[in-house]
């Protein structure tokens, strides 16, 4: 994870680029199975809250998935 941090370097100000750097956080390419593709979603937002809504929704699968409370594949 801090290898990531590290290439994105530090949170953005704004929230829709809070989102878009979340996105690329926790949906790094290569994919590491940890989270369901979210780029094309992401991209197809229509505005700043929808993109934080979607970064939010995306945490919150990954951690249920690596909780084993709700397995995403």
């Amino acid at each position: 994870m801090q290898e990531r941090l590290d290439i994105l370097g530090p949170m953005p100000k704004s929230v829709g680029n809070r989102a878009l750097w979340t996105a690329a956080l926790i949906n790094p390419l290569p994919p590491l199975g940890e989270c369901l593709e979210i780029r094309p979603a992401m991209l197809a937002c229509k505005n700043d809250l929808h993109r934080a809504k979607l970064a939010v929704a995306a945490i919150q699968s990954s951690i249920d998935h690596l909780s084993g409370k709700r397995k995403l594949f």
